[in-house]
């Protein structure tokens, strides 16, 4: 990071983005609290009507706001973003800074990152930008992000390019994540009791072989950085007795994936094995995103965030989801960076309030340099 002067477009200091992080942390804003998501989005109503349009919404019970310059659903630039975050202890909700670190749930995932850029934002209208931009901001996105979805595909908000601070880091815009989907497998044995294991056909030994048998032509990765589909079984449940062969077993799959086919692939390999397409339950379902490395707004954004870093800013790929598949879905180009920070759901989550400052600056100067 450099430590870059406030110019005149600079109007938010790094104070005011601190402070607004931690009263948004302060809310327990978990999935099942549902005023707290609502407290959070009046706190950014409160806090940018006097740049934005505002409009609320409300999607399987979950609310969404999105601040916007015009009235109009179709913008230049998309900053999307959520404030629904995973449990934790009640002292987690108690933010504290130390070492130049705020600490506390939603430091790193992703109220502050959030913040910076709706900031940043800002300030691009307060000091007469002309491009369109919307800030939506979800509480579902630790569940299912059917929100963002829901925006897109129902309430049809488009853009030239979408920003997510919730992947990547100062330094390295991700294009690309993987696929995913849960799967829920019905495999049934025959059952005895324990004492006559020769008697039954344990539906627990099937799950384990159908494990090993998708393993067979997907190997678990072994590194971080390997780019390749996974298969974890992640849960069995059996209803029988200690002294019961199991008869019937679900087995619980997360499948992710880098390639369309192998999905496709591996759904051939569970039906071929169950000798049913009616056995398998599709629980949740995600799409690969992957963004054009050659997009002229990807390279600009790339240059806005160098100007703010002595490290070379780089394209890089994630394991992981966000909410990013859902603008790939309607080929809006999608970039995620975020501030240095660490301990992602843990007790001890954190993110760099210097890094924070950058992610402010780095937005700015790609507003104000849109092409």
């Amino acid at each position: 990071m450099k430590n870059q002067p406030i110019t005149a477009t600079d109007t938010t200091s790094t104070r005011q983005i601190i402070d607004f992080s931690k009263q948004l942390m302060a809310i327990e804003s978990i999935e099942a609290n549902i005023a707290a998501q609502d407290a959070c989005l009046d706190l950014f109503e409160t806090e940018f009507s006097s740049y934005f349009k505002m409009r609320r919404y409300n999607f399987n019970g979950h609310p969404a706001l999105v601040m916007s310059t015009t009235d109009q659903k179709t913008v230049n630039a998309i900053i999307s973003g959520h404030i629904d975050v995973v449990k934790g202890d009640k002292k987690l909700f108690t933010p504290t800074e130390a070492d130049g670190r705020l600490f506390g749930r939603g430091a790193y995932d992703m109220k502050a990152g959030l913040v910076a850029c709706a900031y940043a934002a800002a300030d691009y209208v307060k000091n007469g930008g002309q491009k369109d931009i919307a800030v939506m901001i979800t509480a579902d996105e630790e569940t299912t992000g059917k929100s963002t979805e829901a925006l897109l595909e129902q309430e049809g908000y488009r853009g030239e390019i979408a920003i997510i601070a919730d992947g990547g880091d100062d330094t390295t815009i991700v294009l690309k994540q993987k696929g995913g989907i849960h799967l829920k497998i019905a495999l049934n044995g025959t059952s005895a009791h324990a004492a006559y294991p020769w008697r039954g056909d344990s539906a627990l030994i099937k799950a384990y072989n159908l494990h090993n048998h998708i393993s067979t032509r997907f190997p678990q990765p072994s590194i971080d950085d390997q780019w390749q589909t996974s298969v974890l079984l992640s849960r069995i449940e059996t209803d029988n007795s200690i002294n019961q062969i199991p008869g019937l077993a679900h087995a619980y799959f997360d499948i992710r994936y880098v390639n369309n086919d192998h999905i496709t692939e591996i759904r051939s390999i569970i039906n071929d094995y169950t000798g049913s397409t009616d056995s398998v339950t599709v629980l949740t379902a995600h799409d690969l995103f992957e963004t054009d490395i050659n997009h002229p707004h990807i390279h600009a954004l790339q240059r806005s965030i160098q100007k703010h870093n002595d490290k070379a800013v780089v394209f890089g790929n994630e394991n992981g989801a966000s909410d990013a598949s859902f603008f790939s879905q309607h080929n809006i180009p999608t970039a995620l960076f975020r501030p240095i920070g660490g301990n992602l759901h843990e007790d001890s989550e954190w993110v760099d309030v210097q890094s924070l400052r950058t992610t402010y600056l780095s937005v700015v100067d790609f507003l104000e340099n849109m092409q």
